[in-house]
């Protein structure tokens, strides 16, 4: 069976830190700080804000808010991202797993004329768990997890790709920092977007 990649969009493909920390600065009512962001990179979202007190139940509505501030955004996508896709779409199956919203995925792959190298694009967020929505497209599609290279910026990427039978690949440069995705034992870790390549074809190995 062919392999297939399952990518995040936000802090793995795109750079969309810098707007997401803003709208959580204005939801937050200005609680939260330039501190309080850099400590989100190494404790994950989460905790960041658990420790504000603001309440998981109020997590669909950040999405929301999130995918709107987006939507008025030219997102950009990270250096050499564009090249790296071209690259692995010639082997691999592709398709994007993202909390944000589906024209706001597609229209940034298509002003980098990137679209066509995706099988599929699928938005969600749940309150149970990304896990759960890992193997709802999974059992859609056909893929057996076991076939998977998810590919993620966040601890929680990572436990749930691992909680859904997958292989996983953490990248550096998005919303959590290395030390952080260390610690909860990635597959490969992954500093520059052309190394994405050659790891991702030893994990699939």
């Amino acid at each position: 069976m062919k392999t297939t990649i399952f990518f995040d969009f936000d802090g793995t493909l795109a750079d969309t830190f810098g707007v997401v920390a803003g709208m959580m600065s204005d939801f937050s009512k200005g609680r939260l700080s330039s501190a309080d962001f850099d400590e989100m990179r190494e404790v994950g979202i989460r905790a960041t804000l658990k420790r504000h007190r603001v309440p998981l139940l109020l997590t669909p509505l950040l999405v929301y808010k999130m995918r709107k501030a987006l939507r008025a955004k030219s997102i950009k996508l990270f250096p050499d991202i564009p090249q790296v896709i071209k690259a692995l779409a010639q082997t691999y199956q592709l398709g994007i797993l993202s909390s944000n919203s589906e024209v706001n995925v597609a229209r940034t792959l298509e002003a980098h004329d990137l679209r066509e190298h995706f099988a599929f694009i699928h938005s969600g967020s749940s309150l149970f768990g990304k896990a759960r929505i890992l193997n709802n497209v999974c059992n859609k599609r056909g893929i057996e997890p076991a076939h998977v290279i998810y590919v993620g910026d966040e601890d929680r990427d990572i436990i749930a790709a691992r909680e859904a039978g997958m292989q996983r690949v953490a990248v550096t440069w998005g919303y959590n920092t290395r030390r952080r995705l260390e610690e909860v034992h990635p597959d490969m870790l992954v500093d520059t977007p052309l190394a994405l390549v050659d790891v991702i074809k030893r994990v699939a190995e």
